[in-house]
């Protein structure tokens, strides 16, 4: 056995190995096997791509986890998170765009009684 007979036979063991992994944590994870070419581009396979619903030109968020893993996310992916992380702070009920809007007005009346004062 040559030493890269070796190294493929590690390296489909240590593929297998973490697709294994991948399974118990989430029934719907999927590890897809892809290359980094030389301009530092990766290739996201056809499969992942529809089921975030990325085409041509579509933006993903790349996020580098503590442990080292890669995320990637679509773009929507990434702002329906956020929206879910902020709505723990907001009270049920609770408008914040109405408050905003109503805020705005009240700042802007009392520009225009400073003004006329001036």
């Amino acid at each position: 056995m040559t030493a890269n007979t070796n190294k493929r036979q590690i390296d489909t063991f240590a593929a297998f190995l973490y697709d294994q992994n991948m399974g118990p944590m989430d029934t719907h994870a999927f590890a897809y096997k892809t290359h980094l070419e030389k301009s530092g581009r990766i290739l996201i396979p056809v499969a992942v791509r529809r089921r975030l619903g990325l085409s041509e030109g579509s933006q993903v968020i790349v996020k580098v986890e503590e442990s080292g893993a890669l995320q990637i996310a679509s773009r929507s992916q990434a702002v329906a998170r956020v929206r879910e992380r902020i709505r723990k702070f907001i009270p049920a009920g609770q408008d914040l765009v109405e408050k905003l809007i109503r805020d705005r007005r009240a700042e802007a009346e009392r520009e225009d009684q400073e003004a006329h004062r001036s």
